[in-house]
């Protein structure tokens, strides 16, 4: 069923068009994470940003409207605006949009792991945060997590008095208020896990690596880093880590561009593993060579770029500015990459949400180069969604991005 429209983000004198044909079809919205989740206002227009609905989410956060091919939705949030760009029929677009001065909901539980011998220290951690759990051994403890997916991984830990940590991993774990949460089996002990890397052009001699624990886009047990010295092009560094036979690890790379207006990172996920060799220059996106900058005119965001390397699927962008009436705006861009170093924004159909270009400033652009293209990287994006650095939005088991960021 089509959306109602009418919201306050219309001008009076504006009207939604809109009768359904054959070359358009619904675009579907799903507003995530945050605790009120009815009543955001989204706006869906086509290519030339000429509008085709301005509604609000239901209250379990969906919203929906018939689109052709090209087009961009925005969802509006007191703290972030947010935009999918280049979208289709039949797209389910997810935002996450942070806010500020809304509790985050809280699931309250119960965890109960096995006594470890020598232990004298007990820790979990979820996607959702860490909490010492020291009790839990002797009987059910009760615990408060921050907002969880409903289904996650979890993992206990017991440290000993030299420091040394033992692990147990329980996969796709059923959260539910005052649920109780059972550890069974033996502690598993960290192990040395080695990160190569090859393929590195003359002229890096240092790179960051850390690995993580993930569960999708979220972190299960946070990241261990360490420096990799290159020489001859290559290089290989360790990290001690639990290594749960059916969890996912991430790996992340991080070193200077061949020039200096920005980071190339390597992220690649897979089935736990304790060798790990990455290749810097494969799917290689282009360097920047001049910070980007907002043109007011189409508008859109422009940068220039090295010939070297490959042409990303799709960019990242973020813009902020200052007005005297709603203070600080956000807005983040999902959007496809064209030939040319340029991303266009739509004009948002109330005044008050278009950027002032006094006062405006680029603070993100990613452009990445990901397994299955921009059209994976829309079907996965969880827009809004604060990411710890290093890590991606994965729907499957194992998968490589490679994007280029500001420095």
């Amino acid at each position: 069923m089509l959306a109602a429209c009418g919201d306050s983000l219309l001008p009076h004198d504006a009207e939604p068009s809109g009768v359904p044909d054959s070359s358009v079809g619904l675009v579907f919205v799903e507003v995530r994470g945050a605790v009120v989740q009815g009543g955001i206002p989204v706006v869906f227009q086509d290519a030339d940003s000429s509008l085709v609905l301005s509604t609000q989410t239901d209250a379990a956060g969906h919203a929906n409207a018939y689109m052709a091919a090209g087009g961009f939705v925005t969802v509006v949030t007191p703290d972030q605006i947010l935009t999918y760009a280049g979208v289709v029929p039949g797209d389910t677009l997810a935002f996450e949009p942070f806010t500020t001065g809304i509790a985050d909901a809280v699931i309250s539980m119960r965890v109960r792991v096995p006594a470890e011998a020598g232990a004298v220290g007990y820790r979990l951690y979820s996607p959702c945060g860490s909490r010492e759990i020291f009790g839990a051994q002797l009987q059910p403890l009760d615990v408060s997590l921050g907002a969880c997916d409903a289904v996650t991984d979890l993992i206990a830990v017991s440290t000993t008095s030299t420091g040394a940590e033992r692990s147990i991993f329980r996969r796709d774990v059923v959260l539910g208020h005052q649920a109780t949460i059972e550890f069974e089996g033996a502690y598993q002990p960290e192990l040395l896990s080695t990160i190569s890397v090859r393929d590195v052009p003359s002229g890096i001699t240092l790179m960051l690596a850390s690995q993580a624990i993930i569960d999708g886009a979220d972190e299960v047990f946070p990241a261990r880093s360490a420096a990799i010295e290159i020489a001859g092009g290559t290089g290989a560094s360790s990290v001690t880590m639990p290594m749960p036979p059916q969890a996912t690890i991430s790996t992340h790379l991080e070193a200077p561009s061949a020039q200096t207006t920005g980071l190339l990172h390597v992220i690649e996920w897979q089935p736990t593993t304790t060798d790990v060799v990455l290749s810097y220059d494969r799917d290689r996106p282009r360097s920047y060579t001049e910070r980007p900058s907002y043109r007011a005119t189409d508008p859109a965001v422009v940068w220039r770029e090295d010939a070297e390397g490959l042409v990303a699927d799709g960019v990242i962008v973020q813009v902020t500015w200052t007005d005297n009436q709603l203070g600080r705006h956000h807005w983040t861009v999902l959007a496809p990459r064209s030939s040319e170093p340029v991303v266009r924004l739509p004009i948002l159909p109330n005044p008050v949400l278009r950027p002032l270009a006094s006062t405006i400033s680029v603070v993100r652009l990613d452009s990445f180069r990901l397994d299955g293209g921009y059209d994976h990287a829309r079907s996965t994006f969880r827009l809004g969604k604060q990411l710890a650095r290093g890590l991606w939005f994965s729907d499957a088991p194992a998968g490589r991005v490679v994007y280029q960021s500001l420095d």
